[in-house]
């Protein structure tokens, strides 16, 4: 199983590398491509197409957590902001001081 560790932190990372909006087939294929480019053939003694299919489906699980941590993360950091605003703490400490 520590081929497939090995898989999904590389997707992961090629992932990142090419997103952008939009185009998702042609990025799926470019992750595809960089890692079949990334890995000796000896490495993977697994059927092509059965390898392409691992890869379909581990691309849209990996890309699927990718974007719930960053919506996650993004929402955390607009509450946070929201919360933590200089604007909020200015008239209480104007009133502690008046």
């Amino acid at each position: 199983m520590n081929w497939l560790k090995e898989l999904l932190n590389l997707i992961a990372l090629f992932a990142s590398y090419v997103e952008h909006p939009g185009d998702g087939p042609a990025k799926k294929e470019q992750v595809k491509q960089m890692i079949k480019d990334a890995l000796p053939d000896e490495q993977w003694k697994i059927d092509p197409e059965f390898f392409d299919f691992i890869l379909d489906i581990s691309i849209d699980v990996v890309v699927m957590f990718l974007m719930f941590f960053a919506r996650a993360n993004s929402l955390f950091l607009q509450e946070f902001q929201r919360t933590f605003h200089p604007g909020n703490f200015v008239n209480e400490f104007s009133l502690a001081n008046s």
